[in-house]
């Protein structure tokens, strides 16, 4: 038996990678349906991480409800520095795909109903949890104690579990919120997606598949209030500065959603049968749309460390998750620097660094090299890749 605490897209994506290995599991979700913020956010899935979807089969049920991203535009306000990864460039049909998240969750919640051995509890919730030999026995609010060989932490950021374990997490707040939205403009995606960096923080604009795009501004955490409170004539006319001119205008935005932004790190991944993913492990800003991609990578590695056991037996001893975290920790601790780092780039605002900023980025668009490592590096398709992201399914060979 193997638990997941947590019913949302890395809960839902690990229990549908894993249902073919007719592993009997229970998800434990304390909300059934999708928040209103769900509705309003959308997710770009890296090349990688829809390789996986793909290879689980969902391509049928995912490619309407997706818009592909076929070039990124990144450029520096007020300047001209600028530089494009094409898909093509990089051999791919696409960079990516943005997908709504309550519409990736109903997805992946639909399909797992066809797995009679995967329980979906909800609504559930865990209210505490007893170690005992070869596993944990989790006490529910509503249902009866599980025990459970191991059990995987897929809740969020704000992670009961991790409380209930009194873990520690490592924090440094960024001091901004990111305002998310869903924008109609005059000139329509067509399969590119926007990132720009300003004084104001930076703002990624993503193709969605309604034609609309998809808007996340990380703004100073001192200027929120005033953005929440703002009338929508006004919101467009400050947006409308800060996005590239190709975009063209803003004709409308939708009702907008703020969150904080912080780098979070718990100290303890793993613990004898049981493991940390996806949030719940770490958070990170959203720069360059990574989070829930590293947490896609981290479920195909994960999943071909389950298939490749002698014996169920294995599963979950503190060893052996102490020998997957080690085949992970490398690209959470790149990842995670990464991201840090064009923060803190970006936000510095001297005269030297702005210079170095301006020649990096044409550097990048010089360099055919460069531009294949970051384009690499940002689709999910550098270093070792797992089975899944390459199209192989694990419990066929």
């Amino acid at each position: 038996m193997l638990t997941i605490v947590g019913g949302g897209l890395v809960g839902l994506s690990l229990a549908l990678a894993l249902a073919p290995l007719n592993i009997p599991i229970n998800i434990i979700e304390k909300h059934p349906e999708p928040g209103a913020d769900a509705k309003v956010r959308s997710i770009a899935l890296a090349h990688g991480a829809m390789t996986i979807y793909r290879t689980l089969g969902l391509e049928a049920a995912l490619m309407p409800l997706v818009a592909p991203i076929m070039r990124v535009h990144v450029s520096l306000q007020k300047t001209f520095a600028k530089t494009y990864i094409e898909a093509s460039e990089q051999g791919l049909p696409a960079l990516g795909y943005v997908i709504n998240v309550a519409e990736l969750r109903r997805v992946l919640w639909e399909a797992l109903l066809a797995y009679p051995h995967i329980e979906l509890l909800a609504p559930e919730q865990v209210l505490g949890l007893t170690e005992q030999q070869g596993g944990w026995l989790l006490h529910l609010q509503r249902g009866t104690p599980i025990a459970t060989r191991l059990v995987i932490v897929a809740d969020g950021a704000d992670s009961g579990i991790a409380k209930l374990l009194n873990i520690r997490t490592q924090t440094q707040d960024y001091l901004q919120y990111a305002l998310v939205a869903n924008v109609t403009t005059s000139v329509k995606p067509q399969g590119i997606a926007y990132e720009r960096f300003s004084a104001s923080g930076p703002v990624a604009l993503l193709p969605q598949v309604d034609g609309t795009m998809a808007l996340v501004w990380a703004l100073a955490a001192s200027e929120r209030a005033d953005w929440q409170q703002a009338d929508k004539a006004t919101l467009i006319t400050k947006l409308q500065t800060l996005i590239p001119g190709q975009v063209g205008r803003i004709q409308d935005i939708s009702a907008i959603m703020t969150y904080p932004l912080a780098l979070r790190k718990i100290d303890t991944h793993t613990l004898p049968h049981l493991l940390f993913l996806g949030n719940a492990a770490r958070t990170m800003h959203p720069i360059a749309a990574q989070g829930f991609n590293l947490a896609m990578r981290d479920i195909a590695h994960l999943v071909d460390a389950i298939a490749s056991v002698d014996s169920q037996e294995q599963i979950g001893k503190a060893e052996w998750l102490s020998q997957y975290w080690k085949t992970r920790e490398k690209d959470e601790d790149r990842t995670l620097t990464f991201t840090d780092s064009l923060i803190k780039i970006f936000q510095k605002d001297n005269y030297p660094v702005t210079c170095l900023r301006q020649l990096g980025m044409q550097t990048l668009q010089l360099s055919p090299t460069l531009k294949r490592l970051f384009g690499l590096y940002t689709t999910g398709n550098l270093g070792r890749l797992p089975k899944l992201m390459r199209g192989i399914q694990p419990w066929n060979t």
